[in-house]
């Protein structure tokens, strides 16, 4: 599993798309009863599945000194936290330049600051927040993780799903606080050690478990949601982080790496130069999604203007984040290259 797995290159591509997708959905219009209730319950796995794929390859390294750790936190910062921050500034200024005639920078730098650390996180960049909280905990995570055998972490996985069977179930749908507060794999987390889970033990055991766990997952996700299953209530506005759909994306992510291999080395390198320019792709893509409704005249709500929006939108993303990649990857290869001497 060293090797460049372009199948897993290719499923962050499509769950990029699947974002813009989601994202834009209410410009299809009202289709029919069945494609409202499943296409965005299908669509919304690309969050689990993300964090899933940064804790397959996060986790999975080792950090054996306090120098890998410190390494790995000047990448993250470099690679991650300085482009969200230069992100989230240029788009303030920006809109900031365009509601007003003046310039006060104390007033943009408090606009700036009330985004970063709130107002961002609960719109479109919202998935950054958790994400930067997995990245602060890996090594540490790792280096549990790497110290257990299969039975143990077996048992965590167990142990994981069960708490979040109660949290959600047992407390949610009977309004009932859940006084066990301090558990480590509540909400997005364990997806993220899903992705290690995965790696190390699920991937080796019996494909008709899974695909069986997947499916079943998605099942009571669209029947929980349709509010007909009786007692269950846990998945208003909490659809993704409920366990059962962490099974469905698990079956998934399953079934993709299973059953999805690309051989052809040109279009693995097709496959690589757009994930490679994915994170800067989310972070533009609403505005993205804003120039491609502008620029392609979308002025209703109907099939052809929701896959204009889709595509219009992934597209002019992607211009955007290699204009941004060709200028910031040689100054950020500089300056780790100096950083982690």
């Amino acid at each position: 599993m060293d090797k460049r797995d372009s199948s897993l290159d290719l499923l962050r591509v499509i769950l990029c798309i699947c974002v813009i997708a989601l994202h834009s959905f209410y410009f299809f219009g009202d289709l029919n009863y069945y494609a409202d209730l499943l296409v965005p319950a299908i669509l919304i796995v690309t969050d689990g599945l993300f964090f899933m794929l940064s804790g397959y390859f996060n986790l999975e390294k080792e950090f054996n000194s306090s120098k890998d750790i410190i390494n790995f936190y000047k990448k993250k910062i470099i690679n991650v936290l300085i482009p969200f921050l230069g992100f989230v500034l240029f788009w303030t200024i920006w809109d900031y330049l365009h509601a007003n005639e003046s310039i006060n920078i104390t007033e943009i730098l408090q606009i700036y600051y009330v985004e970063i650390m709130g107002k961002s996180a609960i719109g479109h960049l919202w998935f950054m927040y958790p994400l930067f909280g997995m990245l602060l905990s890996t090594p540490f995570l790792s280096k549990m993780l790497h110290s257990m055998d299969e039975k143990e972490l077996k048992i965590l996985w167990r142990i994981a799903i069960g708490f979040n069977i109660v949290c959600y179930f047992l407390c949610m749908d009977f309004n009932v606080s859940f006084g066990v507060l301090a558990w480590i794999f509540d909400g997005w987390l364990i997806y993220y050690f899903a992705g290690y889970y995965y790696r190390h033990v699920a991937h080796k055991e019996n494909k008709i478990k899974w695909i069986f766990l997947g499916l079943f997952g998605f099942i009571i996700t669209v029947l929980g949601k349709e509010g007909k299953l009786p007692f269950i209530h846990g998945f208003v506005g909490a659809t993704d982080i409920q366990p059962m759909f962490t099974l469905f994306c698990m079956g998934v992510l399953f079934c993709w790496d299973n059953f999805i291999k690309i051989t052809n080395k040109t279009i693995s390198k097709v496959i690589l130069f757009l994930s490679n320019n994915t994170y800067l792709i989310y972070l533009f893509h609403t505005r993205g999604m804003e120039y491609a409704v502008r620029k392609l005249h979308v002025i209703d709500y109907s099939i052809i203007s929701g896959f204009k929006v889709i595509i219009g939108g992934f597209i002019f993303s992607l211009i955007a984040a290699v204009v941004i990649n060709s200028v910031m990857k040689p100054v950020q290869k500089i300056i780790l290259k100096k950083w982690l001497k």
